[in-house]
Parts: C-alpha cells; structure tokens; sequence
C-alpha cells in the first residue's frame, strides 16, 4: 500500500514537470515559409537559451518601402 502512494506521487509529480518549460530552452513557434513557389510550414521547436539573459524575438511580417519583409525569429 505504502509503494502505491509513492509511485502515486511520483507519477504526479512526473506530469507536472512535464507542463513546465525546459531550463535554458525557449519555444519558438511555427510559422510560413515561402519556398519561392509556395509557401510550407515550418514547426515550432524548443531551442536552446545562448546565454541566461537571452530573450527569443518571434519572426514577423514587416512593412517596409516596397512591400512587407519577413524578419526571422533572433535572439536579443
């Protein structure tokens, strides 16, 4: 009995670190890439932080003279 409580908790306790984000890593969502031709999804992926003050910048769509340009994602 006493073995099942433990194994219990520690299951509880396995999922729940689960739901946490990875140390050092950040999570880069997935976005749209254009191949030229057409354009392809590229998935999301957890990616290792360079150094601890590091902050991940999500690539976006920027309007610029001439049109929009996609700016990838990057660290800062």
């Amino acid at each position: 009995m006493r073995t099942s409580s433990y194994l219990s908790i520690l299951t509880v306790l396995a999922l729940v670190g689960c739901a946490e984000e990875p140390t050092g890593y950040v999570w880069t969502s997935g976005y749209w890439r254009w191949t030229g031709t057409t354009y392809v999804w590229v998935p999301g992926t957890w990616v290792v932080r360079p150094r601890a003050a590091a902050v991940w910048v999500e690539g976006h769509w920027v309007r610029r003279p001439g049109g929009w340009t996609y700016v990838p994602g990057h660290w800062r």
